[in-house]
């Protein structure tokens, strides 16, 4: 198993209805069965993907479901606080947004497709933009 996979658990999958809640409300609501078939079978997968982590990466553990469903804002977790910013970040950040403002003020950004050309994905590349964590 990945090293980066501790937040997911094993599966129970009797635990997952055979017709999705979102397919039910659909045909109460009167949808055509193929509408509600389709739309059951995107909520089920939804499930499924949401059953594979542990219980404090799921939906129901973030502050705004908390807020919502729960009566409860977890008001700490909206706080800030002040961040460091490594040299080699400043630099990748630097070098990065140079690029950009060089083939900008170069009409060279974007190529005939009017998408941002390769010359320019290879120089962030070199700049270490593919490797930054947002």
């Amino acid at each position: 198993m990945s090293p980066h996979a501790d937040h997911l658990e094993p599966q129970d999958s009797s635990a997952i209805p055979a017709v999705s809640f979102a397919e039910t409300a659909l045909r109460l609501g009167g949808k055509s069965a193929d509408e509600a078939r389709r739309t059951g079978a995107v909520d089920t997968a939804d499930d499924q993907v949401e059953a594979m982590f542990a219980e404090r990466y799921r939906t129901s553990g973030s502050p705004v479901h908390r807020a919502v469903w729960q009566n409860r804002v977890p008001t700490e977790l909206f706080e800030s606080h002040p961040i460091t910013i490594t040299e080699e970040n400043r630099r990748v950040m630097r070098d990065s947004l140079a690029v950009i403002r060089r083939h900008r003020s170069e009409g060279t950004l974007l190529d005939a497709q009017s998408k941002i050309s390769d010359q320019v994905l290879r120089e962030l590349a070199e700049a270490g933009y593919w490797g930054a964590l947002i």
